[in-house]
């Protein structure tokens, strides 16, 4: 009976410990789909990484073409702002020429005419220098104009 007993004992701990150890290893189906499923989540991750790094090197396209605009944007603001204290010497320099010149107005140079031939030749002169003045005025109103445009435009692409 104690042969039995220690038969039966070594036989039950034998029949425990295969039960356990099928139990607790998982079968080979089951870590078939545990590795494509894991497969398959770092393809997704990498998908996801291919997508960013497409979308940072377009960010990186965009940044430079901006750069380049905004480079673009603050020469002509220089070049508009050059013309335009250009323009505002030239007409200081003529309403100083104009004060200089005394105070004879266009109809006062008009009516001193020797003749009749001269007086259109003075009122022509008259008419012609006020068309200038009035041009370089609105030429120098415009450039003002974009001036302030070309700084908005420049904040608001910086």
């Amino acid at each position: 009976m104690k042969k039995f007993r220690r038969t039966f004992v070594t036989l039950l701990i034998l029949v425990s410990v295969f039960a356990t150890s099928a139990l607790a290893a998982p079968s080979v189906n089951e870590l078939e789909r545990k590795k494509k499923s894991a497969e398959n989540a770092v393809k997704s991750l990498q998908d996801d990484l291919a997508d960013t790094m497409a979308d940072i090197n377009e960010m990186e396209m965009k940044l430079v073409s901006k750069g380049q605009e905004v480079i673009k944007a603050t020469e002509q603001l220089e070049e508009a702002e050059i013309n335009e204290k250009q323009q505002y010497d030239n007409m200081v320099k003529r309403i100083v020429a104009m004060y200089e010149s005394g105070n004879s107005s266009a109809l006062q140079i008009i009516f001193e005419s020797g003749s009749i031939a001269q007086m259109l030749q003075n009122m022509n002169n008259v008419q012609s220098i006020h068309e200038y003045d009035r041009a370089q005025l609105e030429q120098y109103v415009q450039v003002k104009e974009e001036i302030a445009a070309l700084k908005l435009s420049l904040e608001t692409e910086q």
